[in-house]
């Protein structure tokens, strides 16, 4: 079962991150789905009709973005991930401004599964990079800094 349980997750990442099958969603996840990632985000619905919102929302602020799976544990219900995901962000996130900026993020993901669907997850990214993105950009935007090249 934990190698089924790991072919589900990579299914996840594969299908829906990298390729932007929304579909996938509701093949892959329970309709109870409960998401302790964004749970609680303004504005974002629970459950799977929540998750393809911010999907949706991720891959048109990154459009090329791809998310590569470093290592994969299963043990009875659950699989943890450790992935990293690089994208360039070319349109906005959020209420932010597009930084044109490539960016590379990390996280770890814990998925609990049941009957072959996610019923739960929860994670921890570091988005320090692309906070620092938009830091940068806003601050160049304000004048605060110049952009690289430009003169001082």
């Amino acid at each position: 079962m934990s190698e089924d349980n790991k072919a589900l997750v990579r299914k996840i990442y594969d299908r829906i991150w990298n390729k932007g099958d929304i579909s996938a969603v509701d093949e892959l996840f329970d309709a109870e789905y409960n998401d302790h990632i964004i749970e609680g985000s303004p504005g974002t619905s629970p459950g799977p009709e929540g998750f393809k919102a911010v999907i949706n929302q991720i891959r048109t602020a990154f459009p090329d973005m791809t998310i590569k799976i470093e290592d994969m544990i299963a043990e009875g219900d659950k699989v943890v991930s450790y992935w990293t995901n690089t994208g360039t962000n070319t349109s906005e996130l959020n209420g932010m401004p597009a930084t044109g900026k490539k960016v590379e993020m990390e996280g770890i993901d814990i998925y609990r599964i049941a009957n072959g669907k996610v019923v739960e997850v929860w994670g921890v990214h570091d988005v320090t990079e692309l906070l620092w993105a938009y830091m940068t950009s806003v601050m160049e935007r304000l004048g605060v800094v110049q952009p690289p090249g430009q003169a001082t």
